[in-house]
């Protein structure tokens, strides 16, 4: 039996921005916890594009068990342009409580006694895609997230829908293209170092 308590709200709401979306791989479409074996919970979500990994390390395990999937995404109907994330997990995200509580009653998963629907499935083997710490180049270059989301705005269309990064160093500017254009993205400074202790923890 599933019992968590003391699991971050937040983590559990933005990892579910990372998870497929009406995907026809339906593990995708959740938001998977595993047991962290130093303690606590591992949180992931991938739409096997782009994959988000939190490590709850506050999470208190009550008993063991079998990493889950919680689905995450409401299912279309008829009119609707796709899935949308469940209202749930959007107000986890902007939550006022500090920790929630993953259980099962009465056979249902609940986050906090809201019921939420558990996907049936084998999640990919998500640490087999991190790298380990060694196989990096440690050239670290600091962007500024509030340019990267300019990027939303750089004009596609559906001949070719995405940007190809070309590249940089500190030095340099990242280049992104596409047939009509580009946008140069500056590095900032800072003296924050790479955090490699999750990648040697997960690699």
């Amino acid at each position: 039996m599933i019992d968590i308590k003391n699991v971050n709200p937040a983590m559990l709401g933005k990892a579910a921005a990372f998870a497929g979306k009406g995907d026809w791989r339906h593990y995708l479409n959740g938001v998977y916890i595993e047991k962290r074996p130093e303690g606590g919970v591992y949180i992931v979500a991938t739409n096997a594009h782009v994959m988000c990994v939190y490590a709850d390390k506050k999470a208190v395990v009550e008993n063991d068990f079998d990493p889950v999937i919680l689905k995450c995404h409401v299912d279309k109907v008829c009119g609707d342009a796709g899935s949308k994330v469940n209202t749930l997990f959007t107000n986890l995200k902007k939550a006022n409580c500090a920790r929630v509580d993953i259980y099962e009653i009465g056979g249902n998963l609940t986050i906090d006694g809201n019921v939420v629907e558990e996907i049936c499935g084998k999640f990919p083997d998500w640490k087999q895609v991190i790298p380990k710490v060694e196989d990096l180049n440690l050239d670290q270059q600091f962007y500024d997230t509030k340019y990267l989301k300019l990027l939303n705005e750089f004009p596609t269309n559906k001949k070719f829908p995405s940007m190809a990064f070309v590249g940089g160093n500190n030095q340099k500017a990242s280049v992104w293209t596409n047939e009509d254009g580009l946008v140069l993205v500056m590095p900032m400074r800072s003296d924050i170092d790479i955090n490699t202790e999750i990648l040697e923890e997960v690699a």
